[in-house]
């Protein structure tokens, strides 16, 4: 396959969005064109005019194209070491890593830079490199960058994938629900047009892509992962059983121009049938944004309303109980010194939504199966719990008057069952079964490398659940009970002294 990123010729630097303004350094012999082009074994010189008022500066090169290949006749590694272009600042050469470069400068002086083109083996590649140099005054532009996780995947079914992003620059900014801030794009796995230039926000922007913010519904959320503003991207028309890389974006300006942040790309697949159903944004079990068990030829939005309309039924039973609880009292006389009425709430909240809504896959070789000794309390020797095989037999009566196809469930985590044991009070008597009589029925094993404040990771878990994960719910029953028995005998003691 012949591979060769295209790059469109594009206009003048406008003001930036969130960086102020961006100036491009000119090539000393060429007009005001943003894009630069250079061929093998060349060189181009360009004068430093950094604003260096602030005495810091940011200065980015990137790497729109390079010279095209058959993927089928050269090796990624190949291309990775024959065609990164070299920079020479401040009399040091610096070769490109995956398409970009960027150096801080704290100096005032103006430095000169100069590209460097390889040479390579015209039976190999042809053609030449286009890249763009700019300065960004600001430290936003490496905090951004420096996110580890920019963008998380929450699920995918066989022809979509709902993504969360990292929260928002700026909530006041943004107001209109439909237009994307951050930018999204999908490529099929490892995609050849790529190599070596994966982290050019240039490159990727501008590449063969397989769907982007055109092929996505695009919304805003304070519901998942705690309550800041976070873009939600639904991208549709992927393929089934099929992996792929997601890319997101911020550009630094309101216009085309070659300039933005890309944050680490990560890599996810679709299911290999139509069994489990992507449902998010529901009104009761806000924080359920996951595939599902779908069936009786429902619509999308049919299904979402049958999954949550059924949760918030089974909650009222729950609510009038809780009710006769007295919570709006002084602390004294609360049931627990280290626990609410609303903690109470918001635990078996989540525990209804997550054993009323189970979560589906609908590939059994998925990497949680096959996992041994990984979850909380395990052994080498132990199975992992956490995927059940359902044919026609889903241990929810509800779930099976829809009639689904086969799929294979990840359970709950036991922790989540034990959370609310911890933090509603006794008299509502709410029991979760003990390990030798039947809890890892119900329920998985939460991962033992999972740590708190993490949130679920499709490649890995053994378990389901909401948010981020709390490892103090994950322990035994027994020993939270201990753990606060003596928390409470410690704060007892320092009352008497």
């Amino acid at each position: 396959m012949l591979v060769g990123v295209y790059c469109q010729e594009l206009g003048p630097s406008r003001t930036n969005r969130f960086l102020g303004n961006i100036p491009f350094l000119r090539e000393t012999s060429e007009d005001n064109s943003n894009i630069s082009r250079i061929s093998r074994g060349k060189s181009l010189s360009f004068k430093g005019e950094l604003d260096l008022e602030s005495g810091s500066v940011y200065l980015v090169i990137g790497v729109c194209s390079q010279p095209s290949y058959d993927s089928e006749q050269v090796t990624e590694a190949e291309v990775v070491q024959d065609l990164p272009l070299i920079a020479n600042i401040l009399k040091h050469n610096v070769t490109f890593t995956q398409g970009l470069y960027k150096v801080h400068f704290n100096t005032l002086q103006n430095p000169d830079i100069k590209i460097f083109a390889p040479e390579y083996d015209e039976s190999k590649y042809s053609g030449g490199w286009t890249f763009t140099i700019y300065e960004a005054n600001s430290k936003t532009l490496l905090g951004f960058r420096n996110i580890s996780n920019g963008i998380t995947l929450l699920d995918a079914d066989n022809s979509s994938a709902l993504f969360l992003t990292t929260p928002l620059p700026d909530t006041e900014q943004f107001s209109d629900n439909d237009t994307a801030i951050y930018n999204t794009y999908i490529y099929k796995a490892n995609d050849p047009s790529l190599w070596g230039l994966s982290e050019s926000y240039c490159a990727v922007s501008n590449g063969n892509y397989v769907a982007n913010d055109s092929n996505a519904d695009i919304s805003y959320t304070t519901k998942l992962l705690g309550d800041e503003s976070r873009q939600l991207v639904l991208m549709r028309d992927l393929e089934k059983n099929t992996r792929y890389d997601a890319y997101l974006a911020l550009r630094e300006s309101d216009d085309d121009s070659p300039t933005g942040i890309l944050f680490p790309m990560i890599s996810f697949s679709t299911a290999d049938s139509d069994a489990c159903e992507l449902i998010y944004d529901l009104d009761f079990c806000s924080e359920v944004a996951y595939s599902v068990p779908s069936g009786l030829d429902l619509s999308n939005s049919e299904l979402k309303v049958k999954y949550d309309s059924y949760a918030a039924a089974q909650y009222e039973g729950f609510n009038k109980s809780l009710q006769i609880v007295p919570c709006n009292v002084s602390n004294a006389d609360q049931y627990s010194l280290m626990r609410t009425c609303s903690d109470c709430a918001d635990s078996y909240k989540r525990w209804l939504c997550l054993t009323v809504i189970p979560r589906c896959f609908t590939q059994p070789d998925n990497a949680a199966i096959s996992l041994q000794g990984s979850y909380e309390g395990g052994s080498e020797n132990d199975a992992v719990s956490g995927l059940r095989v359902r044919t026609n037999n889903s241990r929810n009566a509800f779930v099976n008057s829809l009639e689904p196809k086969n799929y294979t469930e990840l359970l709950p985590c036991s922790y989540t069952c034990h959370k609310v044991m911890q933090d509603c009070p006794v008299q509502l008597q709410f029991q979760c079964a003990s390990v030798h009589r039947g809890l890892y029925d119900s329920y998985g094993r939460l991962n033992k490398s999972v740590s708190s404040g993490e949130i679920l990771d499709l490649d890995t878990a053994t378990c389901n659940f909401l948010g981020y994960v709390d490892k103090f719910g994950a322990a035994p029953s027994v020993k939270a009970d201990m753990f606060l028995l003596a928390a409470m005998t410690s704060i007892l003691g320092l009352i008497l002294m």
